[in-house]
């Protein structure tokens, strides 16, 4: 049943993807007529691509390469040419990448997709990677995406980087390809920042007895989530961690 969920996700994919690979190599003209078509087989495509990712996910594999490519491929062609901002009703309803109004962006999408590699959602049983998603959709801007400068001399440690053509996730350091075309900077660092500074306040609130003093984003989680935020990022300082964390940073032996 889940390989056949699978193939099904990646038909819907592929269809979509033909419709907006027709559609994006029309002429001005055309192209203007049909610029909402165009953007919403974008969103598609993104919002497909993280139910995919959740499928293989469950048998702790990878996302295809060929479907890595198609996603970061998707997304800086169309920051090129259009606003990534503008909001429409996502395919489904429990989309964790939409809001109250049922409706995401372009951006929110691409940016819900990367919380894989940024956190290592592989790590987390899938039942309960809904903590992760609901927590970071509280951020505001918690993934943002800047132009690549090669001549940087320093990249800040919450920072990916990403080709429009690249067949893997991203990374620190660009991959040995041969043609990765344009090149984003994925900036996590209001993320990196609000998980590290929730989970000091959540823990000075817990010495102190004091609930009043919670992270709000925090307060309507249960306690065994509101620890969870401590190991989203590896980074983060751990103090001594009760019995019943042990299970989300476990794997199985075998897949």
């Amino acid at each position: 049943m889940l390989q056949l969920c699978g193939h099904c996700v990646t038909a819907l994919t592929e269809s979509y993807q033909m419709i907006f690979a027709a559609d994006y190599a029309r002429g001005r003209f055309g192209y203007a007529r049909i610029r909402p078509r165009i953007y919403r087989s974008a969103c598609r495509m993104l919002e497909l691509i993280k139910l995919q990712h959740r499928i293989v996910g469950l048998r702790y594999m990878p996302l295809p390469s060929t479907t890595t490519r198609i996603a970061n491929t998707v997304f800086a062609a169309m920051r090129a040419c259009e606003p990534v901002e503008f909001p429409i009703e996502a395919l489904s309803a429990g989309s964790q990448a939409i809001d109250v109004r049922g409706m995401a962006s372009l951006r929110q999408h691409y940016a819900s997709l990367l919380t894989y590699p940024i956190l290592d959602y592989s790590a987390w049983p899938e039942q309960e990677q809904f903590f992760i998603d609901t927590y970071c959709n509280a951020i505001q801007d918690a993934i943002q995406f800047n132009d690549y400068d090669p001549k940087a001399t320093r990249q800040p440690k919450d920072q990916f980087i990403v080709g429009c053509y690249q067949d893997s996730p991203p990374a620190r350091k660009l991959p040995q390809q041969a043609d990765l075309g344009p090149t984003l900077v994925i900036d996590y660092s209001i993320l990196g920042l609000s998980i590290r500074k929730d989970y000091t306040e959540l823990s000075r609130a817990r010495i102190d007895r004091n609930h009043f003093a919670m992270p709000p984003r925090l307060a309507r989680l249960e306690p065994v989530y509101q620890t969870a935020t401590g190991y989203l990022l590896p980074a983060t300082p751990q103090p001594s961690a009760p019995a019943q964390m042990g299970r989300h940073r476990q794997r199985p032996a075998t897949a």
